[in-house]
């Protein structure tokens, strides 16, 4: 496997961070490459994974819970700690 690319290519990897973020307590609707995250209250966020750039985005929807968004990317971090994370 290429350096460049992210681990997050392979599906066994994906499902890895889809029972991680569950493991945190957080709600998660994964397909394919894109999560819905929440709190079974409101969504807390989008990540769009790009494996083949070796980057991760994560759209915030709740502003307010800035724990929260930390803790989802403590998760996509966990791994893969080489990818690059773009929040917006």
């Amino acid at each position: 496997m290429d350096d460049i690319f992210s681990k997050y290519q392979l599906f066994n990897e994906r499902v890895k961070l889809y029972n991680d973020l569950k493991d945190r307590g957080f709600y998660v609707r994964m397909h394919a490459y894109e999560y819905i995250i929440g709190d079974y209250k409101r969504f807390k966020a989008l990540i769009l994974i790009e494996p083949f750039h070796n980057i991760v985005y994560v759209k915030v929807l709740d502003k307010n819970d800035e724990e929260a968004i930390k803790t989802i990317i403590q998760s996509i971090k966990s791994g893969d700690p080489q990818i690059r994370i773009v929040i917006f």
